[in-house]
């Protein structure tokens, strides 16, 4: 009798943890748009030169912060940059890659300090913010 009701406990849980495991990825596809999606920002140039790599991933964040991330990411319309980007260099300043991952598409740009908009400007500031938490 304990060997069957164990059995049907272990049933019973895994049917339960299953079903949250499913609600849960329909929460986040539901919260950021997108099942996955990874943020990577490559800073390289600068006076000292010395290169700098950081991402995030939705994967391993909270829903509200994976909603954040992909209202950054639509507001400095990542995805609409040219591949490869801007490239108006000037000495001693620094240049990002960024590269942007969503459901096994990936799309990567350059851009210049000096070629930065507020909103791409945000979307650093937030990556280097989250990924030093």
């Amino acid at each position: 009798m304990i060997q069957k009701s164990a059995l049907a406990f272990t049933i019973l849980f895994l049917n339960l943890q299953s079903i949250c495991s499913a609600e849960s990825e329909q929460h986040r596809s539901a919260t950021s748009g997108y099942r996955t999606m990874r943020v990577v920002v490559e800073q390289s140039g600068g006076f000292t030169g010395i290169p700098f790599t950081t991402s995030v991933d939705t994967g391993s964040m909270s829903p509200s912060d994976a909603a954040e991330l992909q209202a950054l990411v639509d507001s400095a319309h990542v995805a609409e940059f040219p591949k490869g980007g801007t490239k108006n260099v000037y000495p001693d300043q620094l240049e990002y890659t960024i590269t942007l991952e969503r459901d096994g598409e990936r799309h990567e740009v350059n851009v210049s300090e000096s070629d930065l908009s507020d909103p791409l400007r945000a979307l650093l500031d937030w990556v280097r913010s989250r990924a030093s938490e």
